[in-house]
């Protein structure tokens, strides 16, 4: 066979070098894209300055800003939210009017009455985008504000994960209610079993009535109200109320247990449920409600169970039945068959299940047959269902607490409202128990930004930021190749 004669040195030479080149050409070519299009603007397309807000509580915040920028703007957003528990990351939008100019002033007002009312301590957050008229756009820092009213003076203690604000009283006044709420969150981690290893924020106001005007849309029969997707609770609590405000305070962290373990975006708790195992946690119901329940047994006037599915009436002497049921049919199930069923049935209705299928699973029966059950448990007879029942209220009662007798003569008002979306802490939380006093000052105060607001800039990286490196890396590899081989081929030839 035929051996044919090797190709001479420089031909070799190039045909190898042309081979290499072919692949280090593109990825040069690349790399030099992937640069000119990762290489950042040399300006912001604006300047957001002077963001504020004022605070008119409880009704509006109005949020303002400065804006200034090189091209006429095109549009200005205001993205905004409270922190807290919720199924998604929930961003409202709003979209102050702006004018083409390249400097002007913008604001917009948040209206507590069309979206729903805010706790007191609520943590509302803020930032804004600005977009010019050839696309460019700058987003701010991320800004926080606490949703507080400007009247009072609030002082803050802490203790654990609980941290108590009140204003008028001495440091004894509150020491004794936050031990009060200390030894009552541990006791109901024992007779509920659900752990309350989650921080929470009481505030403590002076009056009934003070506490009614910290909220929009509550009963007027109302003297306390927990917030669990926020974890916040709202009492009235008079210095010569000491007594009813620590059983206060244990019906609402009840609320605050309940509501953390049962989160979920399809459960759906009952009220009695909710309520009755509040009432329980508080250590039964007050004098005057087991009397208006006893009186209701003898009569046999008892409220059907699915009644007590919704909201509880505003009409005080039906409120007051509505809780003292509750209780005597959530102290049944946890009498009968045990803490550990209960939570479990806490656990089914986290999970999606209705009421019925929650009771049919955990117990065995569903509301009817609990009722009869319960019914008879009490010396009455199996209820007969007619077209006469009293239907539940479309909406959820807002976890309240009573006031006291003692306070002020009672009102209706309209039925609750469900609040805005999203809440974490309040601010003013301490990590001891040392009193701290805070004077809010009056609205129109400059909002800094979060520790954790990053700068628009800060992107996650890409895989265009990865293959960067990597394109001019590989061609360079391969040119310092062809070039040895070169050298090599020379001096052999030579």
């Amino acid at each position: 066979m035929k051996i044919p004669k090797p190709l001479p040195p420089r031909i070799a030479l190039s045909l190898v070098i042309l081979f290499l080149l072919s692949y280090a050409a593109p990825l040069c070519l690349l790399a030099r894209a992937d640069a000119s299009a990762l290489s950042p603007a040399t300006s912001l397309a604006a300047a957001i300055t002077n963001s504020s807000t004022v605070l008119d509580f409880p009704n509006t915040i109005t949020f303002s800003a400065h804006i200034a920028t090189e091209k006429p703007v095109e549009r200005v957003t205001l993205e905004y939210g409270v922190h807290g528990l919720a199924c998604a990351d929930v961003t409202a939008k709003a979209f102050p009017h702006v004018t083409e100019a390249d400097t002007q002033d913008v604001s917009w007002t948040w209206d507590m009455h069309k979206s729903g009312a805010l706790p007191t301590g609520a943590s509302v957050w803020y930032r804004w985008r600005v977009a010019d008229q050839t696309g460019a756009e700058t987003v701010s820092d991320t800004y926080t504000v606490a949703w507080l009213d400007r009247v009072h003076t609030w002082q803050s203690i802490s203790e654990g994960d609980i941290t108590l604000h009140w204003y008028e009283g001495d440091a004894d006044f509150a020491q004794t209610l936050l031990s009060s709420a200390v030894d009552s969150m541990s006791t109901l981690g024992q007779t509920t079993g659900v752990a309350g290893d989650f921080p929470s924020d009481l505030y403590i106001y002076a009056s009934g009535s003070d506490l009614k005007d910290a909220l929009l849309y509550e009963p007027g029969w109302i003297g306390g109200v927990a917030f669990p997707e926020y974890n916040i609770v709202l009492i009235g609590i008079s210095t010569d109320q000491l007594e009813w405000g620590e059983h206060a305070e244990a019906h609402e962290l009840t609320h605050l247990l309940v509501g953390q373990f049962t989160f979920s975006c399809t459960s759906v708790v009952p009220t009695w449920l909710n309520e009755g195992i509040a009432v329980y946690g508080q250590g039964g119901p007050e004098a005057d409600e087991q009397e208006i329940f006893d009186s209701a047994v003898n009569a046999d006037k008892l409220m059907p169970v699915r009644a007590l599915n919704g909201g509880f009436s505003a009409e005080p002497g039906k409120a007051d039945l509505s809780y003292s049921e509750s209780y005597s049919l959530v102290a049944y199930l946890i009498k009968t068959y045990g803490k550990d069923k209960m939570l479990a049935l806490f656990e089914e209705l986290r999970g999606g299940s209705s009421p019925e299928d929650a009771l049919q699973s955990i117990y065995g029966f569903g509301v009817q047959g609990f009722e009869d059950k319960w019914r008879a448990s009490i010396g009455l007879a199996s209820r007969i269902s007619s077209a006469e029942e009293l239907t539940p209220s479309p909406q959820p009662t807002t976890i309240p607490t009573y006031e006291p007798i003692s306070a002020e003569s009672l009102s209706a008002t309209a039925p609750p409202s469900n609040a805005a979306q999203e809440t974490e802490t309040a601010p003013g939380a301490t990590a001891s128990s040392t009193v701290t006093s805070t004077q809010v000052s009056e609205p129109s105060t400059l909002a800094s930004p979060t520790p954790d607001a990053a700068p628009l800039a800060e992107q996650p990286q890409t895989g265009s930021d990865i293959a960067l490196p990597a394109s001019i890396s590989v061609g360079v590899v391969i040119l310092v190749i062809a070039g040895f081989i070169y050298f090599v081929i020379q001096r052999r030839s030579n």
